[in-house]
């Protein structure tokens, strides 16, 4: 269909809000009508739920599947069957959650060809199902035949896969290493030219011998097979969404928004995530799936309602599209947590002209690690420092976007890309396609903001803008740099001339400035720490901890040490200044947006053929391991930069509108500001 001669778009691009309703085997008698009744007063208009695999939930003829025994509770026999026809009498999307994982016992027996091989030569079992390899035949051919059996037999919208990966992890957490099934022994062998790792003794520790090379592995099998998934719902039902977590082969992507008991809260999981999966794929929707639940251990107690409702504001802040994900049905399991999440997404709904079409829009990129990088101590290092920049420069106020390491060059060759500074914080020797795409980026006036290892080999860097002449010696580790700092004055020159003196840790570079190239905030050297009589002798050195370079019609800023490692580690506001004073010096005014707030207030900034959209994020309930209810705050006032005169600035929530007088800065001031607040203006 087309509308003026456009090309109607596919459903999944416009806003759409889902609830997950993840099956037991004994829900499969749930009332589809009662369900979607609450469904659609939630405000969700896409319905995600338990459908083959592990378990069908309709009356599968393939011998490789298991029907759900309760089925037979039902008239028809058939939930699927049931659910596809009431939810389209809604106007609801119905979504298929596969789970190809798995397979019960019986059929294991009969294929051991298909399963995921320990290295001691186990199969995986768990409650009596099977773990399976995804470079076996049922994950390679198998889920193709389920697929066409749902598709000839339903007119559903689309697909999710759980568990779409090598199962080295079981639901217990228990650790059972590599796969050594005979698929992936040849395969790997064929990819890599050797033989199976074993993978770390833990899965938090990724420090096993060749395990970072596995990991790479893994991921293309799972890319490739992605790939052929896609292709093939693609050729049987064009107008079905794939969604899944690989944004090179998926019609949305999908992130699941969870906590887990223990796990020390990243605030910004959630944003970073989405970000991300944006930055890389703006032209794909990302779906953040946000668990109900405060643990897969703890499926029936909920989730703290301010933690879940940060899940949910973070996505669609971040131009996500929201989801909630329940066990069972919300009649048989009473989560406290879905009366905020209702809330949030029947915002969403209400505003969905809002949200439709928007793209991320920051001044500032932010530079995330590649989690697929196989030095685990270069990405511990990296992702420490990318932590403490993203807490520093949201000191500041602007709006920042997150951009993975992996996709920067993709970004980079973009005619639309929107950055006017990029920041690299500690990501060691740089590529030479990387390093000359980040030179023409400056070349063409953009700018770098580079900390720690980042560009630099033993002897120099790799990029020619930095205006770095030479590495001179390399500190790192706690002996190396106990008791040594940066003296945060670009010109001071003296311990006692009133600048702060920054704590050095993880690592400190001797560089040498290249001609014209400005330097200072000097390198103070160690002195003993102890006892109290000998601590002192710690000299101001003629060794810059900043360089500051023009190049052609940019600049690059180097911090010649791990600074937003150190922030992230010891909180000292000193640091986060210091960084953040780099930071504005670089963007020179030229921000669209800022604020006067917290600290722990975040803006985000995209945009849509006119239309301007800033959502304030109010993140000063986030604790050690989760979040309480926001402080209401008052008097937040956001500054828009460069409106033309009669423009009129919404503040959705607060329910009030300013019209710009034409002054450079155009100021909203938000009578209170509690979970969040969204600005809008432009068509």
């Amino acid at each position: 269909m087309s509308v003026d001669g456009e090309q109607e778009r596919p459903w999944w691009q416009t806003p759409f809000r889902t609830f997950q309703t993840n099956l037991r085997e004994i829900d499969a008698d749930l009332d589809v009508d009662a369900t979607l009744e609450y469904i659609v007063d939630f405000g969700a208009n896409a319905w995600l739920l338990s459908t083959g695999g592990i378990i069908s939930n309709y009356p599968s003829d393939l011998e490789f599947q298991t029907r759900n025994p309760a089925l037979v509770g039902r008239a028809s026999h058939d939930l699927i069957g049931d659910a596809v026809a009431a939810a389209h009498d809604q106007g609801v999307r119905l979504l298929c959650r596969m789970d190809f994982s798995k397979i019960a016992t019986p059929i294991a027996d009969l294929h051991p060809d298909w399963l995921f091989v320990a290295p001691d030569g186990q199969r995986q079992v768990y409650q009596g199902l099977v773990s399976v390899c995804p470079n076996g035949w049922y994950y390679q051919h198998g889920t193709l035949a389920v697929l066409d059996e749902i598709i000839d037999r339903y007119p559903v919208d689309g697909f999710f896969f759980n568990w779409f990966s090598f199962n080295e992890t079981d639901y217990s957490r228990t650790y059972h290493g590599v796969c050594h099934c005979g698929s992936c022994s040849s395969a790997y062998q064929a990819w890599g030219g050797r033989d199976l790792p074993t993978g770390p003794n833990d899965p938090d520790d990724p420090g096993g011998e060749n395990y970072g090379q596995w990991r790479i592995f893994t991921a293309e099998v799972l890319s490739r097979l992605n790939g052929r998934v896609h292709d093939h719902i693609k050729s049987r039902r064009p107008d079905a969404a794939l969604l899944q977590g690989h944004g090179r082969h998926s019609d949305v992507i999908f992130h699941e928004a969870n906590n887990a008991v223990g796990r020390d809260l990243w605030p910004i999981a959630t944003q970073e995530a989405v970000s991300v999966a944006r930055t890389a794929h703006p032209e794909l929707p990302v779906f953040v799936n946000s668990v109900a639940f405060i643990d897969m251990l703890y499926r029936l107690a909920s989730e703290q309602p301010d933690h879940f409702a940060q899940y949910l504001v973070q996505a669609i802040a971040r131009t996500g599209f929201p989801s909630t994900y329940v066990m069972g049905t919300p009649a048989v399991i009473p989560y406290s947590a879905l009366h905020k999440a209702a809330e949030i997404t029947r915002f969403h709904r209400d505003h969905a002209e809002i949200y439709d079409g928007l793209r991320p829009a920051a001044p500032v990129a932010l530079i995330r690690p590649d989690p697929l990088r196989t030095d685990a101590a270069s990405l511990s290092s990296a992702r420490s420092e990318f932590e403490g920049l993203f807490l520093a420069s949201r000191r500041i106020h602007v709006p920042v976007d997150i951009v993975g390491e992996e996709s920067l060059n993709t970004v980079l060759g973009r005619t639309d890309n929107p950055y006017r500074v990029i920041v690299l914080g500690d990501l060691g020797r740089l590529d030479r396609d990387l390093a000359g795409a980040l030179d023409e980026f400056v070349a063409q006036g953009g700018r770098l903001l580079l900390t720690g290892s980042t560009g630099l080999t033993e002897t120099s860097s790799t990029l020619v803008s930095s205006g770095i002449a030479a590495v001179q010696s390399q500190r790192t580790g706690v002996e190396e740099l106990r008791n040594s700092y940066i003296l945060s004055g670009l010109e001071s020159d003296r311990i006692n001339d009133g600048t702060p003196l920054l704590p050095i840790l993880g690592g400190f570079y001797q560089l040498t400035p290249a001609p014209g190239a400005l330097s200072g905030a000097p390198f103070v050297s160690a002195a003993p720490f102890g006892p109290p009589e000998k601590c002192y002798g710690n000299q101001v050195t003629d060794i810059p901890g900043v360089i500051r370079n023009n190049h052609r019609n940019g600049a690059v800023t180097t911090l010649a040490w791990t600074a937003g490692r150190a922030y992230r580690e010891t909180e000292l506001t000193a640091i986060a200044d210091h960084i953040g004073r780099e930071l504005l010096v670089l963007l020179s005014g030229e921000s669209p947006v800022r604020a006067d707030a917290p600290a722990d207030v975040d803006l985000t900034l995209a945009t849509a053929a006119g239309r301007t959209v800033v959502h304030v994020l109010n993140l000063t309930g986030a604790r050690r391991r989760g979040f309480e209810a926001p402080l209401p705050l008052r008097d937040v006032v956001v500054h828009l930069f460069g409106l033309p005169a009669g423009t009129p600035v919404t503040a959705v929530i607060s329910g009030i509108t300013i019209t710009a007088d034409g002054s450079d800065d155009t100021a909203v001031r938000l009578p209170e500001l509690e979970l969040f607040e969204v600005l809008v203006w432009g068509e």
